[in-house]
């Protein structure tokens, strides 16, 4: 036998051993899903049927309310584009002061790590002085030594950046995301529609009506969004920045990042990267109680009263000083690839009803990015995480419904919607299909990784867990194929039952001994839960299987106590056990009743079940 017959004899057999192999593989992988299959629920295997309800009156009434405002005032300081510091000498006239008897320090404001600010000595200023750092806290002083103003202030400057930048380009797409907390889709048409109207009627933007909520939170719907994964897979990732983010960096982004809020982040939950532009500091700066912003009247020589409402800093409204930072990162790398991502959560998070302050504001924000061009070459997202979860409006059935419902528009360019006509197709086909935030996570690639031309040619494939949705989602898709767990699938219908059913009352314990088990197996100081009424029981089903009395989902909301806490679960009874299905939902604020949780804990959703015993 010659040399070359023996390669290829082994080379044979090696290639039917690989094939062997393989197959094994195959048959053990489909094994494992029908298994897991088999064990799932038949209701979340079915084809979606969005549950239609009409809200009454009366549940829009509660979305109504007293506007709140802020208490304004001009600013005795400011930044100028060039990031000098400056007074503002018409504002102090005004106040009657004179600037000769006035002398102000600043002190820089830094993040050391995640969830701290340092700050640099105070710096005596005699204007005007240029400001390196992007965030400063201002101190004013007369000349009797009476404190008149104090207040942050903040220039973005593009030369802390040290990483080249790129141009935008047709092929090469700026993303910003204006993001609110807790908004449903239908709260959005409630509270939002000046933007709404021209976001999506004058602009064209496409609204995503199936978008669905995969976690009670807003971290695992951001972190489906932002890294594709679950919270348990962000924590086994040995990543240390995530592939998007990693993709915006190398392709030459500006990365600009703002939020109102600045909640404990935990390092081991998710990799968080150090946005080159990053408003957390101010946020963190501004929880610190030692520190005012206030401004002084020389008629009364009193402080002017600002508003204690958290939608507010000092004079202004939260979500105005996130779009005017935000605005900065525009005119500061004009025409340069930005990756902007803007979060509101004071104006939206707790009271859906002050949504409406935002209206107008973003509208207008909106309009300025058009007039001035920022749109070219930009995917726009206006979106949410998930709907309002505390409060009335949260606690009635129509808020239930609507919860796992967040808000999600995408505006598209006009030369993408020419050059790409078939992506454009599938998003209007999407709009009312069954979408989820990892689906929204490949569309992000999509646009980053400049895929737009291999999703025009594609033809529709088996489906991973996320789809992007310049892909078509099928009409058959079920909550079990997106990764859509039980308790947030918006796939049921469901009907009353009687409170004083037996078996209402042995669900509603279950849920409540889960609570007490959560609890103690985290070994904090909380008190231990009692049943003290049960406020509403429902029966869940999928219309379109036949009604089985021998496995029933219970929806059940009970209050709690010590703490007066109203929470609801979703229970499932067959005639062999009882099971939760997904976690238990807190319905109304716990303020701070669980003061003794530690940041470390916070994660865990422990809070809203704990009723500290100190």
């Amino acid at each position: 036998m010659n040399r070359n017959r023996f390669r290829q004899l082994v080379n044979c057999c090696v290639r039917r051993r690989f094939k062997r192999i393989y197959t094994y593989l195959i048959l053990i992988v489909g094994c494992c899903l029908y298994l897991l299959k088999k064990n799932v629920p038949a209701n979340v295997l079915m084809p979606c049927e969005f549950e239609a309800v009409a809200p009454d009156k009366s549940v829009l009434k509660l979305l109504q309310g007293q506007p709140v405002k802020c208490r304004m005032w001009q600013p005795f300081a400011y930044i100028n584009q060039s990031g000098y510091l400056h007074l503002n000498t018409t504002a102090i006239n005004d106040a009657n002061f004179t600037i000769s008897e006035f002398k102000c320090d600043y002190r820089s404001i830094l993040m050391d790590g995640l969830n701290a600010v340092k700050w640099s000595p105070r710096v005596k200023f005699i204007e005007p002085v240029f400001v390196y750092n992007e965030f400063i806290y201002v101190i004013c002083n007369i000349t009797n030594g009476t404190t008149v103003y104090s207040n942050f202030h903040f220039n973005l400057n593009p030369k802390v950046n040290k990483r080249k930048i790129l141009n935008e380009t047709t092929d090469q797409l700026s993303v910003v995301i204006i993001g609110f907390d807790s908004v449903s889709r239908f709260v959005a048409e409630q509270k939002l529609p000046k933007t709404l109207d021209f976001f999506e009627n004058s602009l064209g933007a496409y609204p995503i009506k199936g978008y669905t909520s995969i976690g009670d939170n807003t971290l695992p719907n951001l972190l489906a969004v932002l890294t594709g994964k679950t919270i348990p897979e962000s924590i086994l990732s040995t990543r240390t920045i995530p592939v998007l983010f990693q993709e915006v960096l190398s392709r030459g982004y500006i990365d600009c990042y703002a939020e109102d809020w600045a909640p404990y982040l935990v390092p081991f939950v998710a990799k968080y990267p150090n946005y080159t532009h990053y408003f957390r500091s101010v946020i963190l700066a501004n929880e610190n109680k030692d520190l005012h912003v206030s401004q002084l009247s020389s008629v009364t020589m009193k402080h002017k009263k600002l508003s204690t409402n958290p939608i507010c800093i000092g004079n202004e409204f939260k979500h105005k000083i996130i779009f005017e930072y935000s605005k900065q990162c525009f005119e500061k790398y004009k025409k340069k690839r930005k990756y902007v991502f803007m979060w509101n959560n004071q104006v939206s998070h707790h009271n859906p009803q002050s949504l409406s302050l935002a209206d107008e504001d973003t509208k207008q924000f909106i309009e300025w990015m058009n007039s001035t061009g920022n749109l070219k070459n930009t995917v726009l997202l206006v979106m949410s995480d998930h709907g309002p979860r505390y409060g009335k409006f949260a606690q009635t059935d129509f808020g239930r419904i609507t919860r796992n419902n967040p808000l999600l528009s995408i505006y598209i360019p006009h030369h993408v919607k020419e050059t790409f006509p078939n992506i454009i197709k599938k998003l209007k086909v999407n709009e009312n299909r069954l979408t989820t935030p990892f689906d929204l996570y490949e569309t992000l690639k999509d646009i980053i990784f400049s895929n737009l031309e291999k999703r025009e040619k594609e033809n529709n494939l088996f489906n991973s867990r996320g789809t992007s949705l310049f892909r078509e989602i099928h009409k058959q898709r079920s909550c079990y194929e997106a990764s859509i767990g039980e308790s947030y699938c918006p796939c049921y219908a469901s009907q009353p039952t009687s409170l004083a059913d037996d078996t209402v009352q042995l669900v509603t314990i279950f849920a409540i001994d889960w609570l007490n088990q959560i609890i103690t197996d985290h070994n904090v100081s909380c008190a231990h839960l009692k049943l003290k009424s049960v406020k509403s029981a429902r029966i869940h089903f999928t219309p379109s299987l036949n009604y089985d009395r021998n496995e029933n989902r219970y929806i059940i909301n009970f209050y709690t106590y010590p703490g007066n806490g109203l929470f609801q679960a979703i229970v499932l009874k067959d005639v062999e056990k009882i099971s939760l299905l997904g976690n238990v939902d807190r319905l109304n604020e716990y303020g701070n009743q669980s003061s003794c949780i530690p940041e470390k804990l916070a994660h865990t959703g422990l809070r809203k079940y704990c009723y500290c015993q100190s």
